[in-house]
């Protein structure tokens, strides 16, 4: 018993590809960098673009101002408390000398 081969005629993929891109630029023209963009993000991409980058430095500044704040914070928590105590040794009458000079 004989095995029957049966073939089949493909087309090369690489050649289909091509003819795909040389009709898109028939159709379409060139491609720009743009195009890649407005197929990711579709229309209005550039100020889809505008609004993140906005979005991003809006971010990035409430971030530095509230890591500001709590180094503000820290710092008047740290001159109070230093205070506090330079407050207490001079009712009790503490003469001790400390590094901290006020």
């Amino acid at each position: 018993m004989t095995e029957k081969v049966e073939w089949e005629v493909v087309d090369d993929p690489s050649a289909k590809q091509q003819q795909h891109q040389q009709q898109y630029q028939q159709q379409f023209g060139r491609r720009t960098p743009g195009d890649a963009m407005r197929m990711m993000l579709g229309r209005g991409w550039k100020w889809k673009i505008a609004g993140t980058a906005i979005v991003s430095l809006v971010t990035l500044a409430f971030f530095a101002t509230l890591t500001g704040a709590l180094v503000l914070l820290f710092a008047a928590g740290t001159l109070l408390a230093a205070g506090v105590r330079k407050f207490k040794q001079w009712l009790t009458g503490e003469r001790r000398e400390t590094s901290l000079r006020v």
